[in-house]
């Protein structure tokens, strides 16, 4: 899901490269993650240097609900959406 709500921002993608295949890492999950943090990273968001492995493994929690928020948030704040 994290991947998919970067990948709606099209010019950053294609500016900051940010993908993964997870086939490539053939069930090293800390590898993964640590790609993924890093791709956070590089996509701008706030906080990323307070998150850790250990936090994400699970697929649940605040910290995954957190960065999911930010996501949404900044693609939100991107397109200039309001609530009605």
């Amino acid at each position: 899901m994290i991947y998919w709500l970067i990948s709606l921002n099209k010019d950053m993608v294609k500016k900051q490269g940010v993908f993964i295949n997870f086939k490539d890492f053939k069930g090293k999950t800390n590898d993964a993650l640590t790609k993924m943090i890093n791709d956070l990273k590089k996509f701008g968001l706030p906080n990323v240097k307070n998150i850790r492995i250990e936090n994400l493994r699970n697929g649940y929690g605040e910290v995954v609900c957190q960065l999911i928020d930010e996501l949404v948030n900044m693609e939100l704040y991107r397109r200039e959406f309001e609530f009605g």
